[in-house]
């Protein structure tokens, strides 16, 4: 047979080829496999950063504006952090209506932020959150509020605006409140980086991201960022908008899994027979 008078030679479905080929292929495949190790390897290596908000708190303010966004506009580190942000801060429901710390327009910014995160991506959503941050204090009354959501998206600004007064604004809100809440927050800005709260991402972000990344990884701005470091504040400091309210005081306005937005507005779901 073939085998007996060429040893080296080995048939597949038919299609003769020899060691040499088959050592050839395991190369290629491993050549694959670490490649795909590597490109995984990249997208694991992102740190995952959650941040727990509200519109009109002082240091969401500055952490959205000082800390976050330069991150962000960094075009080394951007592809280097995963963030979400989740626009319901220390608030609470009473009954099924929203009751934000810092009153009405903050409902509204949070809310409007919150339906941003529906109809754009991630990039985009937090580029209208810091356009809200950045003009926020402008709104006096309601229809200043909808001048603000237009400038900050001016393309879908209608959907925003019948979105924040809407009601896909309350279950949007419902979902920020949701993972609010499961983050227990003592105060906002709330900030968990890879499953951690993290006080110094709260004060020094970048310089953290620098810390948390392998050093082969990191921007060159991160030599900057070592010697700019601040340290971290004592917990007796009073830093952030501290939350008012207990844990078992805090609860959800309505089962998400149980109910849907209608014409009729936020309503029990009713499963197809």
């Amino acid at each position: 047979s073939d085998l007996e008078t060429n040893p080296g030679l080995c048939v597949s479905r038919g299609v003769p080829f020899t060691a040499t080929s088959v050592w050839q292929a395991a190369s290629i495949s491993m050549f694959r496999v670490l490649l795909l190790q590597a490109l995984l390897g990249q997208a694991c290596s992102k740190v995952v950063i959650n941040a727990f908000v509200e519109a009109l708190c002082p240091d969401c303010h500055h952490w959205m504006l000082d800390e976050l966004r330069p991150v962000l506009n960094d075009p080394e580190f951007r592809g280097k952090v995963d963030v979400k942000f989740y626009p319901f801060g220390n608030a609470n429901y009473v009954g099924m209506d929203v009751k934000c710390q810092h009153g009405a327009k903050e409902c509204d910014g949070n809310a409007a932020m919150a339906c941003a995160k529906s109809f754009m991506d991630a990039g985009k959503s937090l580029e209208f959150a810091f356009c809200m941050f950045t003009n926020i204090e402008r709104v006096q009354v309601k229809n200043d509020m909808a001048t603000v959501i237009t400038t900050c998206a001016p393309d879908i600004s209608r959907k925003m605006i019948e979105c924040t007064y809407g009601n896909q604004g309350k279950l949007e809100m419902a979902y920020a409140a949701k993972e609010t809440l499961l983050a227990h927050n003592a105060y906002t800005p709330w900030i968990v980086v890879d499953g951690v709260h993290s006080k110094e991402a709260e004060q020094n972000l970048k310089g953290y991201i620098c810390n948390q990344l392998p050093a082969e990884s990191r921007p060159a701005s991160c030599q900057v960022a070592s010697f700019m470091r601040r340290d971290v504040v004592s917990p007796s400091h009073s830093f952030g908008c501290p939350n008012p309210w207990r844990d078992e005081q805090r609860h959800l306005g309505f089962d998400l899994g149980s109910f849907e937005v209608g014409p009729g507005g936020v309503r029990p779901h009713v499963a197809d027979v």
